[in-house]
C-alpha cells in the first residue's frame, strides 16, 4: 500500500502540499544531527576498539567495532528496507521523509557526514568492504523507496 501511495504521489505531485524553505531547513538540521550522533557512537566504538587492536599487533578494528556501526547505523538500514518495514524508527523516518523531499541532499550529507569517516575508521578490516557495500545499498535503497517503482 506504501508502494502504491508513492507511486502514486510521484505522478500527482500535487496531490502534497509544497515544502515550505523552512520546513526543508528544519528537517535537514534534524538529520543533520541524527548523523552527527550516529558518527560520535561509531568514534566511540572505534576508540573502545582499539586497545584490543593493538594488543592483537594490528590496525584492523575489532569485529566488536564493525558490530557496534552496524548498530549505531541501524536507522539508516531500516529506513532504505521500504519494502521490508512499513514502521520503522522515528530516526528512520526521518531520513525517509528526507529523502522524499530531497534526496541528493540526504545522499550528500550521509556520504560526507558520515560514511566516508566510518569507512576511514573501518580502514584495514577484513569486513570493510562489506560494510562499504552495506552503505552503498542503504543509500541506494533509501533512494530508490521515493521513485515510481522503485
Amino acid at each position: 500500500l506504501q508502494q502504491e501511495l508513492r507511486d502514486l504521489v510521484s505522478q500527482s505531485p500535487s496531490l502534497l502540499e509544497a515544502v515550505s524553505v523552512g520546513q526543508k531547513s528544519e528537517l535537514f538540521a534534524l538529520v543533520a544531527e541524527l548523523l552527527a550522533s550516529a558518527k560520535a557512537t561509531v568514534e566511540r566504538a572505534w576508540r573502545a576498539a582499539l586497545p584490543s587492536a593493538l594488543s592483537a599487533a594490528s590496525s584492523r578494528p575489532a569485529p566488536s567495532f564493525l558490530a557496534a556501526v552496524e548498530a549505531a547505523l541501524g536507522f539508516i538500514f531500516a529506513a532504505g528496507a521500504w519494502g521490508e518495514l512499513a514502521i520503522p524508527s522515528l530516526d528512520a523516518r526521518l531520513l525517509r521523509l528526507a529523502s522524499l523531499i530531497d534526496s541528493t541532499l540526504l545522499q550528500s550529507l550521509l556520504w560526507e557526514d558520515l560514511f566516508n569517516h566510518t569507512l576511514a575508521l573501518a580502514g584495514g578490516a577484513t569486513a570493510a568492504p562489506a560494510l562499504a557495500k552495506r552503505l552503498e545499498d542503504a543509500a541506494r535503497s533509501m533512494q530508490a523507496g521515493c521513485v515510481p517503482g522503485g
